[in-house]
């Protein structure tokens, strides 16, 4: 419960929060990101999408209708490339084992 208390729940879902197998579930989350870039040839940064470090990370309390409930803690490193999208699939296979 106390954990509850610095998550948040919204009618607005993103990354992890966002993945369609958790519709019909209460999701309690906190997510953020930190990217930085440096000049690189060839590459144009662009926000979320960091060539040095591009750290995205989410924490969540997933709560199903039948009573399933669990937390995850996950954070990426992935260059180049805006991972809200992999977090919203990682969200769906993590689902899949735990429901």
């Amino acid at each position: 419960l106390e954990i509850k208390r610095l998550l948040y729940m919204t009618d607005r879902r993103i990354r992890y929060a966002s993945s369609a197998s958790l519709k019909e579930a209460a999701v309690y989350f906190k997510s953020g990101s930190l990217y930085q870039c440096k000049p690189e040839e060839g590459y144009t940064c662009a926000k979320y999408m960091g060539n040095v470090n591009n750290y995205m990370n989410s924490v969540c309390i997933v709560e199903h209708p039948d009573g399933t409930t669990y937390l995850v803690a996950l954070m990426s490193n992935v260059l180049k490339k805006n991972s809200a999208n992999d977090h919203n699939a990682l969200a769906g296979r993590i689902d899949k084992l735990m429901h």
